[in-house]
């Protein structure tokens, strides 16, 4: 497994606090490059929305099939949440190109990231091959 050198620790500590909508907020804000778009909350969660919905085929093919998230999330060096957001932000980044990679991994971990990836919930862990 590839290991995370350099994970923005203090950004991810900074975000994954914040709750999903003021998330989606400054995920729609962070895109957006319009001098006159006027934000609004409601309007941003619904911009962030449609972003993420528009690559979730790209990010559900990334996460979990090419790098196999249902069976990383038994690993233990992905137990703590600050590397296994750092390690899935660079895991999608060459998916999310032009947009924050460790913004939208928080927004997936929160959204649950089992539920994203359909994992099984009974299946045990098994041995990864090398």
């Amino acid at each position: 497994m590839n290991r995370v050198k350099d994970i923005p620790k203090e950004s991810i500590k900074l975000y994954v606090n914040h709750d999903i909508e003021l998330l989606y907020s400054i995920l729609s804000f962070s895109v957006a490059h319009d001098e006159d778009t006027l934000y609004s909350p409601k309007d941003d969660v619904n911009r962030a929305l449609q972003l993420l919905q528009g690559i979730e085929d790209k990010l559900k093919s990334k996460i979990c099939k090419e790098w196999k998230y249902c069976i990383k999330r038994h690993d233990p060096d992905l137990q703590d949440t600050i590397t296994l957001i750092g390690t899935l932000s660079d895991v999608i980044a060459t998916t999310v190109i032009g947009l924050p990679p460790t913004l939208i991994s928080i927004i997936l971990f929160k959204k649950g990231l089992n539920t994203f990836c359909k994992c099984d919930p009974h299946k045990k862990p098994t041995k990864q091959k090398k």
